[in-house]
This record gives C-alpha cells, structure tokens and sequence, in this order.
C-alpha cells in the first residue's frame, strides 16, 4: 500500500504489520498468489505471506500429476500414472489425518472439563485462523507436517491421568480409523492397489496407510524441536507418565505456572505477571527462565528501580547454574538490564548500559531486541554509522510493529544529532501515524522541540 509521503516521497506501508516508511529499502514486494497483484511487506514479515516454499510444494505436486497424465496417455503405464496421483492425493489428505489425530486430543480434554485454548495444524507461518463452536482452528502453510492441540492443565496430581487420556487420544483416534476401514472395506480390498497395482484414485487404502502411519509416528517415543523449544511426542510422554510420574508432574506444575504468568502478561496485567513468575522463582530457584520473566513485569509495570536491583542481584548470582534450555536468556537479561538503564536517560549510567548491551551482543548479535538496544545506545554515544546500521538490521529481523518503532525512534535521534531536524521531524510523524508510542516517543519529541524542530 502507498501513499504520499511527508518529506515529498511515497510512503509505503507492510501489508502485514503495518509498518510505514517512506522508502522502499525496508520492504520486498510479493504476491500471495498467483493472479493477485504484488504488495509490500517488511523484510521481516515476508515469510508471513504466502511464501516459496508452499508455491514450490504446490508446483512440485502438479507437475508429478502432470508426469502421471503423460504416462498413461502417451506411454501406455496406466498403473504408473494412478501409483503417482494417488502418492499425490496421499500427501492432501494428510492434512485432513492430522486435523482428526488434533480433534481426538481436543475431544478427549473437553470430556475431561480441560480448558481447550484450541488446534493448530501444519508447520510454517499462519495461513488462516476461524473459530468452530468458540476455539480458534489455526492451519499453517504446510497442513500436512502435525499440528498441536493447547490445552492448559491445572497443577494437581490427579491431572496427570487426565493428560495421559488426552496425549493418548490422538493416536488412539488414527488407530480406531485404521480397524474401521479394515473391519468395512476389508483387508483385501485395502491391499488389492499393492498387489495388484493402481487401477484408480484408491481412497480408502490411502486413507488406511496415513491413519497406521500417523499412529506409530505418534505412538513411537521420540522428542521433537520446534521454534527452539524441545517436545515430546504422544508416545514418549505416556511413557513417562507410567515410569515417570513425579517428573511429569514437576512439569505440570512449571507449565502451569509459566501458562498463567504468559496469560497475564499478554494482557498487560504485570502486578498478576510478577506473582506468577515470583511463584516459580521461590519453588524453582534456579531457573533463569521465571527470573527473568519477573523482572520483565516489573518493567512492563514501570517499576523501573525494582527491575533494575532485581538484575543487579541475578547478574551478581553469576549464571553457571543455569542449564542448557535456559542459556538464551542470559544474553537477554544483560539486554534488559541495559534498556531499562539507557530509558531512564541518565547519562551517569550510560557507561553500565553500554558494557551490559556490548556483553549481550557478544553473546546474541542476530536478535532484534539486542540489536535495537546495542543501536540506540551506540547513537548515544555518537557511533552513529554503526548504531544506524543496527537500528535497520533489527527493524528487518523483527515481525513485531512496536519494536520497529522503538529503532524508528532511536533512527530519528540519530538525525537529530547530524542536524538534519526536518529529516527527524518525518519519522516522528511516521511514528504518530503508525498510531505507535513506544517508550522512547516522549524523548524523541522532547529533543525536537528543544531543536526547534516543530511538530
């Protein structure tokens, strides 16, 4: 989307997150599909679009279907020709397997009187999101690769039987299908397309094969990594939950804590927030992650003195303890300490903010939040080439509007201190605009007045 921008150019805005700017250097355009005209996202939201990677599924499946027709038409392999159509067709009803595996999970816990906060299915980014009878059904760009099934669990030991049921169901679901169609349509009529060849679009063997498939895949113990974040599978869990009941239940207790804290915070009630953080540092006091998170309510709660003596103590703990997991926010409590510093715009402490910020670029230096931090802290100090090369890598690596803002923010303090007022003055409006007031907004307008620069 364009418009025409306030220092004469055009602006353009991401049809995504609805970041502005009046250059093009910060967006890529796109089409979502086919026949619909390109636009403009960020760099950083590009992936939310429909991207390559499904268009190349796509196309890589027509063209074996493609490959099929040519086969039975002008080679004369009408066995060939229905083996690949049906070997195609497997791969778009798998969507459809893994949604009924996600719908036993979510069943199961609605019998249960569990809180269902909904199902998600497939990998990548959101494609679309609609509610059936009032929970969100999100399907992602690749439907085919699992889902998830979020439910929140309450920390009693009785809940522990409750999530074995609900992990069990969705296997058990592909299992019960499985038999059914081997009870209906028979065994041999099931293999007839194996031993025999394909004759046509065989649905009930497809079917059968991705129903048994998904449930040993499931069933199985194995561990899985998505986002950075480790998983058990339906399988692995149940076997704990026989062999390994205390340690389930510790989990229990941790998720319930951290489920709670997360609604709260999302919702900007930082006072509930600190509770349940405080709740898992005192039974958990060795874990970064809860830390952490506290002092992150203190600062979203503006208390910033309170957050800023609570890092002081973490820091002044040292971090050998922590464990494996847990490591990623060590770089992030050293940034946190150097923002919460630098906002308060006191130039006594902006050497402390500086040494924390250079410690945790040290650590993470491709996080947007790091980045944002380390720049706007560098134009302080007059390293404005590098701050200003920084400010615009976070802008491009972060899909969240308000911390593109935030470096918007730092950008035009930039300009101030080169002298280009005008230039500044743009890209506060730009900020007004966007209807953004990210925390440094009110120095920003401050310093442009003090410059005579006139809003």
């Amino acid at each position: 989307m364009k418009g025409k921008g306030l220092s004469g150019q055009e602006n353009i805005r991401c049809e995504y997150c609805g970041f502005i700017y009046d250059s093009p250097e910060p967006f890529v355009r796109k089409r979502r599909f086919f026949i619909a005209p390109a636009k403009y996202y960020c760099k950083s939201c590009e992936s939310f679009a429909i991207d390559n990677a499904l268009i190349k599924y796509l196309l890589f499946r027509l063209l074996w279907i493609g490959y099929a027709l040519f086969a039975y038409h002008v080679q004369g392999y009408p066995q060939l020709a229905w083996l690949i159509v049906n070997l195609v067709l497997m791969g778009f009803l798998g969507f459809f397997v893994v949604l009924i595996h996600e719908a036993g999970h979510a069943l199961t816990a609605l019998a249960l009187k569990i809180r269902l906060l909904g199902i998600e299915v497939g990998q990548g980014q959101k494609l679309l999101s609609f509610k059936v009878f009032d929970y969100p059904l999100t399907i992602n760009k690749l439907p085919f690769l699992g889902g998830f099934t979020y439910v929140v669990f309450k920390d009693k030991e009785e809940s522990v039987w409750k999530m074995s049921l609900v992990y069990l169901a969705g296997p058990l679901t592909n299992l019960v299908i499985f038999l059914g169609l081997l009870v209906f349509v028979g065994m041999e009529e099931l293999l007839r397309p194996i031993a025999y060849g394909f004759q046509g679009i065989e649905i009930f063997t497809i079917l059968a094969f991705d129903n048994i498939v998904t449930f040993f895949r499931n069933i199985i113990p194995r561990s899985f990594i998505v986002n950075g974040i480790k998983y058990d599978n339906d399988g692995k869990f149940l076997i704990k939950s026989i062999f390994k009941r205390r340690e389930v239940y510790e989990a229990l207790r941790v998720k319930t804590l951290y489920q709670n804290g997360f609604e709260a915070y999302n919702e900007k009630l930082f006072d509930t927030a600190e509770k349940w953080f405080g709740k898992g540092t005192e039974e958990y006091p060795d874990s970064l992650f809860f830390k952490y998170w506290r002092v992150a309510s203190m600062y979203g709660n503006k208390n910033y003195q309170s957050a800023l003596k609570s890092l002081e103590n973490i820091i002044g703990e040292g971090f050998e303890n922590v464990n494996n997991d847990e490591k990623y926010y060590i770089a992030h409590t050293y940034n946190l300490y150097a923002w919460v510093t630098y906002i308060q715009d006191d130039a006594s402490k902006y050497d402390v903010a500086l040494k924390y910020t250079k410690k945790a670029f040290d650590m993470s230096d491709n996080d947007p939040a790091i980045l944002d931090t380390r720049g706007s802290i560098d134009i302080q100090f007059n390293n404005l080439e590098s701050g200003e090369k920084l400010l615009w890598q976070s802008i491009k690596l972060s899909p969240l509007l308000p911390s593109k803002t935030s470096s918007l923010c730092s950008l035009a303090m930039a300009e101030i201190k080169s002298g280009n007022i005008a230039r500044a003055r743009d890209i506060y409006n730009l900020i007004i605009k966007m209807d953004q007031a990210p925390e440094l907004l009110p120095r920003l307008k401050s310093r442009l007045e003090f410059n005579g620069g006139r809003l």
